[in-house]
């Protein structure tokens, strides 16, 4: 006979009668009184393999218990046939003798049952459990979101008969011959095991993406689509095929209630109940992170049964199976190890991912001769006759000197990404910014690294980095009771989920003087400088104050300073008067040069090195030049580069301009400084256009070359020279503004946003199944189903699905961004087909 099993629109709240009056208003405050949320909904995984087939989830007893908790008082007078009711904490029945079940292959489905009369609800929930390895609790929920038998108070000989629904399909009545509780509850046992006997003999698959309607009876006449669901385990298959609808938004909006004429409802109760009742679905599910790798590989048929949660660990996430173990790097490279294996026993000994080996960069391959693998630290090479041995991986080029040491200890560049600029020297240590974060180095020896677009990174940015008003990093955020910590020169940041980042004082700076308390906290703050030794003192054109360790200073124009105790410029300095003295106030702390150092100050240059201690000479004093161009004159090199003033500064709409022996110098109002040399064709063709005051505007900063000629940008043009044109210009139009929003706003969030894909070149466009959004770098994509995806720019699999193309075209929407399988071969799954890339074939699909 036919197994088609259900009749599939499960009640809204499993209630199948008309209620009037009271007892409407007494079943509705009963289901309003459960929790009501679908959040954590998943199509692709309601329930995990390990929580459905769990037959020791609960005993008989624990069962009856629940019962008796969920009806505390049954009302068979609220019904016109008293006698007919009997609540099912209440009720008793018979077992029917039932052999073992068995495949063709010889696995058993369900074994033996003994027939037995006199027998509970609670009892027969349990001998079906455990006949046929399903869980308790998955049975007490199909009772309860089939025919509301947990919960109803007066419940009639019918709900019984079709307890589970099984043998009731939409089209035609329930076959008579499966009524009554156990029948039902077994068969629906049997069938849920058939479904994971058979995955292929049935028409929702695990490991697929599979089209599942909304609705039962509206789809075949067009009035309802079909979701696009990516069933990831065969629990999840099962329940599809049993009831086989997917809840849409407007089901997942209503909790227990109705939604639109397109909503089904049976998944949904089966999860909310579940949920409600005893708790997460999932159980030790396959980890978020490690899931598309998990099933690239073959999933459970290679790895076996996940037996530990997913672990995160710094640089990235792994998951032990019966198998061996699965590794994912925050920077998308992906392994799997063979538990037993040579490889893996050594990876183990060298301490793992946080060992000395870093994460693997691929799962292992033949050489001639043997095999290798790849990791963050170490290449790792086997051969029958060395067994396994190791070589460095990572040279650390390009990484400044004084990051290198805590560059290598975090990881290298497999944790770090490639260097994005130089290492740069700040008062009070060194950073250098990578692809992924950015490593500080505080000269007292404090080390950190900051993941970009995390939120302490974001946060600090804002506080304006190392010399804003958090100071240095103490060291890198470490886990707290419910969130993160980090401790930085000046506070201590706190992020939790309900807050996000808050920070406190961390150095309360008692007795600092309130003119160098921000220097105190951006050089170092007690931990550099000790306690305070006297006042802060006052002194014609700033401020000091000494300290235990050395002395800072603070000029009236903002210039700052901190001179050591017991260093030469310090003794010297003192020897010259101080800021009263021949040398003026300091107008930056000292700084390394080849073969010494030196130290700027008002009136002169000192400079150490070790054959000539300190030498002085006369600076640069900038006699005649303008208040407002002073710093450019500075900057630009002074009177060597400039030459003398030959008039005053003048002041016009927008800024300052003073012109020099050698040239102009210009600063805007907003302190873009520009210098510009006289007789040069731009300087010529920008007097002639009427300077600032004239058609270009101001100038935006010097000229700079291109290939060809030079350039300068100006307010209002781009001004070109080549040997061929001369100058001409161009007008500068500002560039269009394009705003990133809804889903496609998450999931550029989720990638690391402008730093990492760049800006938006383009607004988002709406198509069939979804939306897309180009950026500098990229392509992102998302579809009506929520599953974000990014392409990007310039690399292979971009350049084969545009040509195919792109969302409407034979590939379908992206389904995720793309992954390693191995060292060599590169995937990235879509709608329609499965695109893969290794050097030797480049993109190559398959339909999925």
């Amino acid at each position: 006979m036919s197994m088609t099993i259900r009749r599939v629109l499960a009640a809204v709240l499993t209630a199948a009668v008309t209620l009037t009056g009271a007892l409407a208003m007494q079943f509705a405050q009963a289901a309003q009184a459960q929790a009501v949320t679908t959040a954590g909904f998943d199509p692709g995984m309601i329930m995990s393999d390990s929580v459905f087939y769990d037959s020791n989830a609960m005993t008989a007893s624990e069962i009856q218990t629940f019962l008796n908790k969920k009806v505390p008082t049954c009302h068979p007078e609220w019904d016109n046939n008293p006698s007919d009711i009997v609540c099912i904490k209440d009720y008793v029945t018979s077992t029917v003798a039932k052999n073992t079940v068995m495949t063709s292959g010889g696995t058993v489905l369900c074994t033996a049952v003994d027939a037995r009369s006199g027998v509970t609800a609670a009892q027969v929930i349990d001998i079906v459990a455990r006949a046929c390895g399903v869980s308790q609790k998955v049975l007490i929920v199909l009772l309860q979101k089939e025919q509301g038998l947990i919960t109803h108070q007066w419940p009639s000989s019918y709900r019984y008969d079709k307890a589970t629904g099984y043998a009731c399909p939409d089209t035609a009545p329930c076959d008579a011959q499966y009524f009554g509780l156990f029948n039902q509850l077994y068969n629906a046992a049997l069938q849920f095991k058939r479904y994971k006997a058979y995955p292929t003999s049935y028409g929702y698959r695990a490991g697929q993406t599979n089209f599942i309607a909304y609705h039962p009876y509206t789809y075949s006449t067009g009035a309802c689509s079909r979701a696009s669901v990516y069933i990831q385990n065969q629990a999840t298959a099962g329940l599809y095929n049993y009831t086989p609808y997917v809840p849409n938004q407007a089901a997942l909006n209503a909790g227990y209630g109705t939604g639109d004429t397109c909503s089904s409802y049976g998944n949904r109760n089966f999860y909310l109940y579940f949920t409600d009742w005893f708790g997460s679905t999932r159980g030790i599910d396959v980890g978020v992170h490690v899931l598309e790798y998990y099933n690239a590989i073959g999933g459970a048929t290679k790895t076996g049964v996940q037996t530990a949660a997913e672990v995160a660990l710094a640089g990235g996430w792994y998951q032990e199976f019966t198998n061996g173990t699965i590794y994912v790097s925050v920077n998308g490279e992906t392994a799997y190890m063979r538990k037993g294996y040579a490889f893996s026993n050594a990876y183990a000994a060298a301490g793992g991912p946080g060992g000395s080996w870093g994460w693997p960069l691929g799962s292992e391959f033949s050489i001639t001769g043997g095999s290798q693998q790849e990791f963050q630290h170490v290449i790792a090479t086997w051969t029958s006759a060395t067994g396994v041995t190791t070589k460095p991986s990572d040279t650390g080029e390009g990484v400044g000197a004084h990051v290198l040491e805590t560059y290598f200890a975090i990881g290298g560049k497999y944790r770090t990404g490639a260097p994005s600029g130089d290492e740069v020297a700040l008062d009070g240590g060194w950073y250098q910014v990578f692809a992924n974060g950015t490593i500080y180095v505080t000269a007292n020896g404090e080390t950190a690294y900051m993941r970009k677009g995390y939120a302490f990174s974001n946060a600090y940015a804002a506080a304006g980095g190392p010399a804003g008003s958090w100071g240095w990093p103490l060291g890198s955020e470490f886990s707290i009771t419910g969130g993160s910590q980090q401790e930085f020169q000046k506070v201590t940041a706190n992020w939790t989920s309900a807050t996000g980042v808050t920070t406190k004082p961390s150095d309360t700076a008692e007795g600092v003087g309130e003119h160098v308390v921000d220097t105190y906290y951006l050089i170092g703050g007690k931990n550099r400088v000790g306690a305070p030794a006297g006042d802060e003192v006052a002194l014609d054109g700033g401020w000091y104050q000494v300290f235990a360790n050395g002395t800072i200073y603070v000029t009236a124009e903002g210039e700052t300073a901190y001179m050591r105790k017991g260093y030469a410029f310090a003794i010297a300095y003192a020897a010259a008067g101080g800021p009263a003295g021949a040398w003026g106030w300091p107008l930056g702390s000292e700084f390394s040069i080849t073969g010494g150092s030196r130290q700027e100050f008002q009136k002169v240059t000192a400079t150490w090195t070790s054959a000539k201690g300190v030498t002085v000479t006369v600076r640069d004093t900038a006699e005649g030049v303008g208040s407002h161009i002073v710093d450019a004159y500075t900057a630009a090199g002074g009177s060597a580069t400039t030459g003398a003033p030959t008039a005053t500064e003048v002041a016009i709409g927008g800024g300052w301009y003073q012109v020099f022996a050698n040239g102009t110098i210009y600063v805007t109002v907003e302190g873009e400084k520009t210098y510009m040399r006289k007789g040069y064709a731009f300087a010529i063709a920008y007097a002639a256009a009427g300077g600032p005051a004239g058609s270009w505007g101001w100038p935006l900063g010097n000229e700079y070359g291109i290939t060809g000629g030079s350039q300068q940008k100006f307010q209002n043009v781009t001004a070109t020279w080549t040997s061929a044109n001369g100058v001409t210009t161009q007008s500068t139009a500002p560039d269009p503004v394009y705003t990133v929003k809804y889903g496609i706003l998450s999931a550029y969030n989720a990638r690391g946003g402008e730093a990492v894909i760049g800006k938006p070149i383009g607004p988002e466009t709406a198509i069939s199944g979804g939306w897309y959004q180009q950026f500098e770098k990229g392509t992102i994509y998302w579809t009506t189903s929520g599953v974000g995806s990014y392409l990007r720019k310039g690399y292979a699999f971009a350049g084969a699905y545009a040509a195919a193309g792109g969302p409407t075209g034979s590939w379908g929407f992206p389904l995720g961004d793309e992954f390693r399988v191995d060292s060599s071969t590169t995937r990235q799954n879509f709608q329609k087909v499965v695109a893969t890339w290794t050097n030797a074939t480049g993109v190559t699909v398959k339909a999925r």
